[in-house]
């Protein structure tokens, strides 16, 4: 260890003492623990929460989205109540619930998809291996080309 050295000034009359190895490692430490106490940037990749589980459970994936535009259990009685419904070949109906007033958006791969029913919000649908999008009527079903139903890639909801 360094010993420490005093400087006299001869001027002031003041005594300074100063301790060189110290004074770096209490630097150092403060900034080790300034870094430390620092949370990482939180970065959103929009990754859809437990897709694994859907995909497991449903047959489809759902991969992104906006947050707005969610996976939701169908009601029991059908209508005109405020979910997008999207229906498979021989397989259960999804349904998306999108909050009244507000954009959703999701990305995802459905297959064999035959119709869509959208909600009160304007809604459009695109199919893989298209780059148009289909417009989905309001509070009725649309039917989804090809013999045995497409692949749903996106679904955009505005109000």
């Amino acid at each position: 260890m360094a010993k420490p050295f005093l400087v006299l000034a001869a001027a002031t009359g003041l005594l300074i003492a100063t301790l060189p190895t110290a004074a770096s490692a209490v630097a150092g430490t403060a900034q080790t623990t300034r870094a430390a106490d620092e949370q990482p940037p939180l970065v959103e990749d929009y990754s859809y929460p437990g897709a694994d589980k859907i995909l497991a459970e449903q047959g489809f994936k759902l991969i992104t989205g906006d947050g707005h535009m969610l996976l939701a259990d169908c009601p029991s009685t059908p209508g005109n109540d405020g979910f997008i419904r999207v229906r498979r070949n021989l397989k259960p109906i999804a349904c998306f619930k999108v909050p009244a007033g507000q954009s959703g958006r999701l990305t995802m791969e459905i297959p064999e998809v035959t119709f869509v029913k959208g909600d009160d919000h304007t809604v459009k649908a695109t199919l893989a291996g298209q780059s148009t999008a289909i417009d989905i009527s309001k509070n009725e079903w649309t039917p989804i080309p090809g013999d045995k139903g497409s692949t749903l890639v996106t679904l955009v909801a505005t109000p």
